[in-house]
């Protein structure tokens, strides 16, 4: 009788604490005997309400089992480690939230084998590192799926493979570097892709081949530099592509072609310095986002060729953007939004305005243009009706007797048609340091009206241009120099020379060639030979070092010997004991080298 009653208070003492549990739920509950420290609460929809058991930010370490009937289950923020066993009753569930805890596996096997049902499965910010092969069996009625902020690295293949209807998978925030296409296998039906923030570095070939039906991929905030030209094969429905964030040098053009439902495009806030010609060519985007790019500097003609349903082009808030050549943008009929403001643009060619349409509008603002020529056109918008936005905020950067006058203020009649070239500087540092063997592009650029002619002035004298014949030096128009293979005879101070019928401009910068950093020393020496080592950068372009030795205090002439750049170690023979030696490592095509002297003892 005794138990009885014990048991008893301890059953109402349970309900008055569940009870009492219950009354501080906001909303109407739906069960009385809802977990300890839970709400069975009914959320009220557009057709009907739901059952929803939550269990949230309530310190629990383990989950508590759900009433009967629940659609939604909430278990967020709490310090759950391990789910074990105690999903298998989760017969009607529908959304499953275990974010915000410290869950650091699905252990293999059909862990929600019992979860037909869910349709919404959050698992956000918890500490899962590895997905295993079956551990999201079970799940066929999947349609949203978050692996967010977790520590993912690795996949096995198929794991996912039974969420035959998953629409959305966000992964964003994960430490994932690498994407395999086993890894997709069976995510047929998927539409949204998120893996923005991790740490990938490159897209290889068919990575994502299986993924037929994607329609928005989000890869922005990563380590990507390289596309392989294949490598977005197979989304033959993405609309919507985001490589903002990114590391990439240049446009990755080749895998663009490949991707025929493409729309919209964010390439902001990638290292891009240059827009070459063709940069974007028949496409069918209609937004096109080259916002905040640290680098990018110029844009030149025929950068946006043949893009027929291009609608919105923006280029904003590029902090080194001076130059957007007069054919930048070529058979883009369909063009609404030219945003080029808040960049440092120095003037805009009344060509790139006459290539839009009439019913585009040019967004200027907040660019440091040159009041001379090439801005006259520019003030005479503000005698007719515009089409442009923020002209009456351009403020004159030069010359010098105009500065800071607001463009509006100038007298229209006082402002050349045509005059000398302005010669845009793109160095930062008047000397530039290279070594022997590197690859250098120098840039310029330069307006004016008429359009000038530039050349290039070699450190003894020489011009060179397009039609120049150099073997390691070539000039690509309008004004790129090019060299393939760096001489310390290079060393010396190149001019930028631009000219029209009216004058001529120029800029020059210093370039100094250096010896390659390779390091020479002994690791055997004995009266008759001596065993040398290098180290230092690899360079392909020097297929052999000249080795040179001679008696130190003798006369007569040095032993010369080719060794490989490769093997980085030889053994000269044949010296002569108690003598003291040079050892001089020459690289190809110059007389610098590394010397060491040293003394073979009896």
């Amino acid at each position: 009788m005794i138990w009885k009653i014990i048991l008893l208070c301890l059953v109402t003492t349970w309900q008055t604490v569940a009870a009492q549990a219950q009354s501080q739920c906001k909303g109407e509950v739906w069960r009385t005997n809802c977990p300890l420290h839970c709400c069975c609460i009914l959320r009220l929809g557009l057709n009907s309400s739901v059952h929803v058991t939550d269990c949230s930010s309530r310190q629990l370490l383990t989950s508590p089992i759900p009433p009967t009937y629940t659609e939604e289950f909430i278990l967020t923020n709490n310090l759950i480690k391990d789910l074990g066993d105690k999903l298998v009753l989760l017969e009607t569930v529908r959304v499953l939230d275990l974010s915000e805890n410290r869950i650091k596996t699905l252990r293999r096997g059909p862990l929600f084998r019992n979860c037909g049902a869910v349709e919404e499965l959050n698992l956000a910010k918890n500490e899962l590192s590895t997905l295993f092969r079956y551990s999201l069996d079970g799940l066929t009625r999947l349609v949203d799926l978050n692996l967010s902020g977790n520590k993912i690295n690795y996949f096995e293949d198929d794991c996912f493979s039974d969420l035959e209807n998953l629409r959305h998978l966000d992964l964003e925030l994960n430490t994932i570097g690498s994407l395999y296409p086993e890894w997709f296998n069976g995510l047929n039906h998927l539409e949204i892709l998120n893996l923005a923030h991790n740490r990938i570095h490159h897209i290889g070939k068919q990575a994502l081949k299986s993924l037929e039906n994607l329609k928005v991929l989000y890869l922005n905030g990563n380590r990507i530099s390289t596309i392989d030209p294949e490598g977005l094969s197979g989304l033959k429905y993405l609309e919507e592509l985001y490589l903002d964030g990114n590391l990439l040098l240049q446009v990755p053009n080749a895998a663009l072609e490949v991707l025929p439902s493409l729309n919209t495009l964010y390439l902001d806030q990638n290292p891009i310095s240059k827009l070459t010609s063709f940069s974007f060519c028949e496409l069918n985007l209609s937004f096109i986002g080259l916002n905040h790019m640290p680098e990018l500097s110029i844009i030149d003609a025929l950068a946006f060729y043949n893009l027929p349903n291009l609608s919105i082009l923006e280029i904003r808030k590029n902090p080194k953007l001076t130059f957007f050549d007069r054919d930048g943008i070529r058979n883009v009929p369909n063009l609404r939004r030219l945003d080029l403001s808040d960049n440092k643009l120095l003037g805009i060619s009344r060509s790139v305005f006459d290539s839009l349409a009439n019913t585009t509008r040019l967004l200027l603002g907040g660019n440091p243009f040159i009041c001379d020529c090439n801005a006259r056109w520019l003030r005479q918008q503000f005698e007719q009706q515009p089409r442009i936005d923020g002209v009456n905020q351009l403020i004159c950067s030069d010359p010098v007797s105009l500065r800071g006058v607001a463009m509006k203020d100038l007298q229209l009649n006082k402002i050349e048609k045509e005059c000398k070239p302005y010669a845009i500087d793109f160095m930062l540092n008047k000397t530039i340091t290279r070594k022997i063997g590197d690859t250098l592009t120098l840039e310029c650029r330069a307006l004016g009206i008429p359009p000038p002619v530039l050349h290039w002035i070699l450190p003894d004298g020489s011009i060179i241009n397009s039609s120049s014949n150099f073997v390691r030096i070539r000039l690509k128009n309008p004004g790129t120099l090019i060299f393939t293979h760096l001489k310390a005879s290079d060393s010396g101070s190149y001019t930028c020379l631009a000219e029209n019928a009216f004058g001529f401009s120029n800029v020059s910068v210093s370039l100094d060639v250096n010896r390659i950093d390779i390091l020479l020393f002994s690791t055997l020496v004995s009266s008759t030979y001596v065993t040398l080592v290098w180290n230092g950068t690899a360079r392909n372009i020097f297929p052999s070092y000249q080795l040179v030795y001679r008696p130190r205090f003798l006369s007569g002439n040095a032993t010369s010997v080719s060794v490989s750049s490769i093997r980085k170690s030889f053994t000269v023979n044949g010296l002569q004991p108690s003598t003291d030696y040079e050892f001089c490592l020459n690289f190809e095509e110059s007389k610098q080298g590394k010397v060491i002297t040293m003394y073979l003892g009896e």
